[in-house]
């Protein structure tokens, strides 16, 4: 039950902890530590604008128009449709 605590707890901490990651910071161009959907876009080619926009809407799990740390993390983890990766 104990192991089950610390990977809960392990999980919640890594939840709250920004991304870390050299892409992160190279899209989050104000340094707030958020990604925008503006931002979000700029890792795309023109012609994938509206893949960008369909894919910052699945990622913004809490609907408040930021990628934060943990979000940009599940996609940059997971990801979704590789095809819509912009690296």
């Amino acid at each position: 039950m104990r192991v089950i605590a610390v990977i809960t707890l392990l999980a919640l901490v890594a939840c709250a902890t920004p991304a870390k990651k050299p892409a992160f910071d190279a899209a989050d161009t104000n340094n707030d530590g958020k990604i925008s959907n503006q931002e979000f876009k700029k890792l795309f080619k023109s012609s994938d604008q509206d893949k960008a926009d369909a894919q910052f809407n699945r990622q913004d799990t809490n609907r408040d128009g930021l990628l934060t740390g943990p979000e940009y993390d599940l996609w940059d983890t997971i990801g979704s449709d590789d095809s819509q990766r912009p690296f």
